[in-house]
């Protein structure tokens, strides 16, 4: 039985606000691209529609085209969908369907006790490979007795289904290093949002989630020198970085003597720290949602292997049935 049972029904947002930053597609909303004549947004939210824990579903982006999205697409539901206009930062998106899930009309409505205790679950829109099952999957393994906030993670053995094989192309995924695996933020963020104290630095947290940057090393650097971190988690936040840059570089034995005493309970706590809030990792065996449309190649590959991929995780999620996982 999931932790989440005896809890209030959740609300669930699909953040497809933003602009692109790929060369070529500067100033378009990424999450309006299309896999199979529907745009990326549309196949996550129709996944967390089958999803019996939600009760609503948000979807904030530009509201006026999203509408007008869901309308082409036939878009009919079993459950109410609210659209929101974007913000202008993903924290504020997440705030504003947040507001609107809990009924909170102003700040001090924000202040009740028994609201700071409500989660939100909110997924990104470009992850068209998302199913009802992995949802499901994350939830039960997701405790808001525990934690404030549960990021969802795919273990690199599940995500080796999706590699290039031979002639069929495939999705190439960085991993952060760990003593117990190799892991890769899948999407799946289940959270109290007002739990967060340093929710703000959310924003700054996820910009800089592509480690492969250079600058982005440095901006988690600084956020971590603000929170005073201590010398032996800057040194594992640069053995952390140079296991991921060795590991995508074919160097397995580098990056697993690098990631030695880098644990999942380590890491935790160090973005626990950072955020001011209770975190957990929460690890899904399925692998659809950790494989995001990133780079134009991504959404040519997920659309030529799309039917393929999307069985496999039917497979995956029937084997955990029967084996009662």
């Amino acid at each position: 039985m999931g932790h989440l049972e005896n809890r209030p029904p959740l609300d669930a947002v699909v953040m497809a606000g933003g602009l692109c930053k790929w060369r070529g597609l500067k100033q378009i909303n990424k999450n309006l691209l299309k896999v199979r004549g529907k745009p990326l947004f549309y196949h996550a939210l129709s996944a967390l529609m089958q999803a019996d824990r939600f009760r609503r579903i948000y979807v904030v982006g530009p509201k006026s085209v999203i509408e007008n999205e869901i309308s082409k697409a036939g878009g009919r539901f079993p459950k109410e969908v609210v659209v929101l206009q974007e913000a202008d930062s993903l924290v504020n998106n997440l705030m504003l369907a947040f507001r609107d899930s809990v009924g909170a009309k102003n700040d001090k409505d924000l202040e009740n006790p028994e609201i700071a205790e409500r989660a939100i679950f909110a997924v990104s829109g470009d992850a068209p490979l998302l199913t009802t099952d992995e949802v499901g999957q994350f939830l039960d393994n997701c405790d808001l007795g525990k934690y404030d906030y549960c990021i969802g993670m795919t273990p690199d053995t599940v995500l080796a289904h999706y590699r290039t094989k031979g002639l069929k192309l495939g999705i190439s995924l960085a991993y952060v290093h760990f003593v117990e695996g190799n892991l890769r933020v899948n999407n799946m963020h289940l959270a109290k949002p007002l739990k967060i104290k340093n929710r703000q630095d959310l924003d700054e947290f996820y910009k800089i989630r592509h480690l492969k940057k250079i600058k982005n090393i440095f901006a988690l650097a600084l956020g971590l020198y603000k929170r005073n971190m201590g010398f032996r988690d800057w040194v594992g936040l640069l053995r952390m970085y140079l296991a991921m840059w060795s590991g995508k570089g074919g160097l397995k034995g580098l990056a697993s003597r690098l990631s030695t005493d880098i644990t999942y309970t380590r890491v935790e706590d160090v973005v626990s720290h950072f955020l001011g809030a209770r975190v957990k990792m929460v690890v899904t065996t399925l692998g659809g949602a950790a494989v995001d449309v990133d780079k134009p190649g991504n959404l040519r590959v997920i659309g030529k292997r799309y039917d393929e991929w999307m069985a496999l995780q039917k497979r995956f999620a029937e084997g955990i049935r029967k084996n009662g996982i």
